[in-house]
């Protein structure tokens, strides 16, 4: 899989091996490495989660409403859209060839078992990043038997901006998961 997406991929890598690094010096618990992300981020910890291994290894992933399948995403918008031409040197159209750079960019298509746990987080009336994508992947991720919740935020858009004003307490929920699913020190 190559192409300019794998530099954001590698920079993501590149400091997790850096907090490896430099463990002892911030007294890191290195067994407890998660990440964190939003949207395009969430995209990333997600790509960082499917191919976590030996020093990238991951505690957990928690993606907040990640496009985890770019083509399905694309298709949503009936096109490749200028932003994600620019980053994967494609063109804007869905074409076989670029349908082929979209699949390999997505998380979706590099699940496997032994995953780290994921917890998606996404709201249901998200229009930039279909909600359905968290569902399908959690799906998928789970038929491998690995362990992927999901909290969904019933009328939540695309950022969490207005979550607490839907009464969400997706922040307490995070954390008590982070907290019962990472190792103990």
């Amino acid at each position: 899989m190559g192409g300019n997406h794998f530099v954001n991929l590698r920079d993501v890598q590149s400091a997790i091996r850096w907090v490896r690094a430099h463990a002892k010096e911030y007294k890191v618990d290195t067994a407890r490495i998660a990440l964190i992300g939003e949207s395009a981020g969430g995209h990333l910890v997600s790509m960082a989660g499917v191919r976590s291994h030996g020093d990238t290894a991951l505690a957990a992933v928690v993606p907040f409403y990640a496009p985890h399948d770019m083509e399905f995403q694309c298709e949503n918008r009936h096109s490749v859209g200028s932003g994600l031409a620019g980053l994967f040197g494609i063109s804007e159209d869905l074409n076989d060839a670029n349908r082929k750079v979209l699949r390999d960019a997505s998380p979706s298509n590099h699940l496997k078992s032994g995953l780290p746990p994921f917890l998606l987080i996404h709201g249901d009336k998200d229009d930039k990043v279909p909600y359905e994508q968290s569902p399908r992947f959690q799906k998928k991720t789970k038929e491998l038997g690995n362990t992927c919740d999901l909290i969904t935020i019933p009328g939540g858009s695309h950022g969490m901006g207005g979550w607490e004003k839907l009464g969400s307490k997706y922040a307490e929920e995070m954390i008590a998961w982070l907290g019962k699913t990472m190792p103990k020190s």
